[in-house]
């Protein structure tokens, strides 16, 4: 049962606590200390309490981020106060139950022991976190060889490539991955035009088991709007899966479908992220690409040009200041 009903505390869950739960006292001297791993993500229409330890999501209202914004520096008793009629007292200490029954925060009268985790961010200039490789039926093999070489060296491990201006086959994409297989990339998402070849389960599902690092196969244009997980089932051990495949019903517009932002793009894999993410645009801090005309851009989708991979080098266009502060754009 949850907590959060339509973005508000559902009564229920704690009709369902045990009395130990629903009893708390607390002396005039407590405070509540909301732990590191659980960071409050504020938005124009809604508020997000996300709990890296225990991978739990949980809507706010504004008021209860209100709340735990002033039992940052009073104790729990002082913000009690603040409420005049028994209702929202009630909730209050429901909300305070809430927490300390998911282990997400818990009361001392010695909050200074608890120091906060540092947020400095070593920022490593030449470092890349991600790349977009884009791919057409007269890209040159050796060009994106070498990118992908360059960029490996940079720390680089994710890779989107979009197959652009062509229908997507088998041996495109085999073409392409052969390639990135050889540098060690860790996560590779392809984008693509759906064609009559890719229908085939068995052949599409091959790819996904043939090269490892191949965790995304999106397929535009397709009759119907689906997600297949591909799965290594032996008898005997627990299904394994190695990747998913996507069909899109709408057309693939050469990189439109880049910036839709989806659940499944979301990156929750801890608090260190999220401290970045604060700091830094999640989409294009450290992102170099190479488009199919070999010009290397932060994004293709924002038509800013650094320099042609045939006479720069992906560090020497990395580090230009202009990249730099693309890095640290805020969303809007």
């Amino acid at each position: 049962m949850s907590v959060f009903q339509s973005g508000k505390f559902n009564p229920l869950y704690f009709q369902n606590l045990s009395t130990r739960e629903r009893v708390m006292n607390y002396t005039a001297q407590d405070y509540l200390v909301l732990l590191e791993t659980c960071q409050i993500t504020e938005g124009l229409n809604r508020n997000i309490l996300i709990d890296y330890a225990h991978d739990g999501i949980y809507d706010l209202g504004r008021e209860h981020v209100q709340l735990l914004d002033m039992l940052k520096t009073n104790p729990i008793l002082k913000v009690q106060e603040e409420f005049e009629d028994e209702e929202s007292r009630k909730n209050f200490e429901e909300f305070l139950k809430f927490l300390i029954s998911q282990e997400m925060a818990f009361v001392t009268p010695h909050p200074e022991k608890f120091p906060k985790i540092s947020k400095h961010l070593h920022n490593d200039s030449l470092r890349i976190i991600d790349s977009i490789i884009e791919v057409s039926p007269t890209t040159r093999m050796e060009d994106i060889d070498k990118f992908c070489y360059e960029i490996s060296e940079l720390g680089c491990q994710e890779i989107v490539v979009w197959l652009v201006n062509d229908p997507i086959t088998i041996a495109s994409i085999k073409k392409v991955l052969d390639i990135l297989s050889k540098h060690g990339f860790c996560y590779i998402e392809v984008h693509g035009t759906h064609t009559g070849e890719m229908t085939l389960r068995e052949t599409v599902w091959s790819l996904v088991e043939q090269y490892a690092s191949l965790k995304r196969l999106y397929l535009y244009s397709s009759d119907k709007a689906d997600r297949v997980d591909v799965v290594n089932q032996v008898n005997g051990f627990a299904p394994m899966s190695l990747g998913e495949i996507i069909y899109v019903k709408e057309d693939f517009e050469d990189g439109n479908c880049c910036g839709q932002i989806h659940f499944n793009s979301l990156d929750f894999s801890g608090y260190w992220v999220a401290n970045m993410l604060l700091k830094k645009n999640g989409c294009l801090y450290k992102k170099i690409s190479l488009t199919k005309d070999g010009t290397i851009m932060n994004c293709p989708c924002l038509n800013v040009v650094y320099g042609t991979h045939s006479r720069h080098r992906c560090k020497r266009c990395h580090t230009k200041q202009e990249v730099q502060t693309l890095g640290r754009y805020k969303k809007g």
